[in-house]
């Protein structure tokens, strides 16, 4: 166990941090390690959403669960806009880049109101209109 303050600093900017810095640098220079992870990100991807799931279950989190809905969205979009044209892509990406930190504020802003169907539409309703919207938008004839 380490007892002094500097070391523990270090090993938490150490730990943390950077093995996921280093996993993603091997990631990014290796192209047959990129083919070898992807089922492997593809799985902590679902197995993160569905622990998130339950644990907005298990406490009644409607924050949580938005959170949760946004983050997988906007991965859905960006494994849309990788297929499209570069004008729609970059119109996605800048729209995607604004409403995703806005819908985060958003969401951890609001009061807790529990899982009822209220709080529900409410946020499914505002996170499908942007949904729409970055679709319709990226679009290579809107751009």
């Amino acid at each position: 166990m380490i007892h002094s303050a500097p070391a523990r600093t270090l090993l938490s900017f150490i730990l943390p941090g950077g093995a996921l810095l280093m996993g993603a640098l091997v990631l990014a220079q290796a192209p047959a390690a990129r083919m070898t992870a992807a089922p492997v990100v593809e799985f902590y991807l679902w197995a993160a959403l569905l622990a998130g799931l339950a644990m907005a279950w298990r406490f009644h989190s409607s924050r949580v669960l938005f959170a949760l809905a946004a983050l997988w969205l906007a991965d859905r979009a960006l494994l849309m806009l990788a297929h499209a044209s570069p004008a729609g892509a970059d119109a996605g990406y800048a729209l995607l880049a604004f409403l995703l930190p806005v819908n985060l504020v958003f969401f951890s802003v609001i009061g807790e109101c529990g899982l009822t169907l209220t709080s529900i539409g409410s946020g499914v309703g505002i996170l499908s209109i942007q949904a729409v919207a970055v679709a319709v938008l990226a679009r290579p004839e809107n751009v």
